[in-house]
């Protein structure tokens, strides 16, 4: 699964829990999924969430 986030300019709590869900059915199916170019505005608001895209990618609650 490749994410691509550049153009994300709001990064939300549903959004973040439907990703770390979509990552956590990857791992188990042998994916590693990867979110690639997420913007600073997008990174920002993960980081308030106390998320970073890699966390995200792993499945990490």
């Amino acid at each position: 699964m490749q994410l691509d986030a550049s153009e994300v300019t709001h990064s939300g709590a549903l959004v973040t829990q439907m990703i770390i869900a979509a990552a956590r059915t990857q791992h188990v199916q042998g994916v590693t999924p990867e979110i690639s170019e997420i913007s600073d505005r997008a990174n920002s608001q993960l980081a308030m969430m106390g998320f970073t895209p890699e966390q995200l990618s792993e499945g990490v609650p």
